[in-house]
């Protein structure tokens, strides 16, 4: 036991994260997550790509919604889906901002499809949604001490997919989750 052990509340071991409780753990993102994939941009220039019924996520559509993401200001076709790197993302997935403004979190509650500066984030049975997006935003300035520094701020899916974060056990995960949903309504 070293001198900084002895210095911890009973219950708490000291990690690369700092002090957790014990029963905490600390993993990478990745082996929480069921997918990660990020989207993509239909091509502008062609009409039959846009307008449709998919909601498309951009980032302002993210920081000018809470934590839920349920309207975005575009809309693509099927024609647009298909033929670019977006995908349809299910209800209740994680979408964090990798380009920009790094670190910035929602959780969709319909179907959409994403640009490419979105990393989606489907989460296992082990992490609850609501925690994760919380403990991402929490941690957002960490993520962005990990950004590559190209013309603008931005992180990849490598870089998320080893992001270690602290993983309490998945009751009090959703404890958590209640806690600061409570206190997020009560703010909005």
């Amino acid at each position: 036991m070293t001198e900084l052990d002895r210095e911890l509340p009973e219950g708490y071991k000291m990690t690369e994260l700092g002090p957790l409780p014990e029963e905490w753990e600390v993993v990478k993102l990745g082996d929480v997550a069921e997918k990660m994939r990020a989207g993509g941009t239909p091509r502008r220039g062609i009409d039959q790509y846009w307008g449709g019924d998919i909601p498309f996520v951009l980032i302002e559509d993210m920081t000018s919604c809470d934590l839920y993401l349920s309207k975005t200001k575009e809309t693509i076709t099927e024609d647009g889906l298909n033929n670019s790197n977006a995908w349809l993302v299910p209800p209740n997935t994680i979408l964090l901002s990798m380009y920009a403004t790094i670190g910035e979190t929602a959780i969709n509650s319909i179907p959409v499809a994403t640009n490419q500066a979105i990393l989606a984030i489907i989460p296992k049975d082990n992490f609850n949604t609501v925690f994760g997006a919380y403990i991402l935003k929490y941690n957002a300035q960490r993520l962005i001490m990990q950004n590559i520094q190209s013309t603008q701020k931005n992180v990849n899916k490598g870089i998320v997919e080893n992001f270690k974060i602290p993983l309490p056990p998945l009751p009090e995960q959703r404890k958590i989750a209640a806690v600061l949903s409570t206190v997020q309504e009560a703010k909005e």
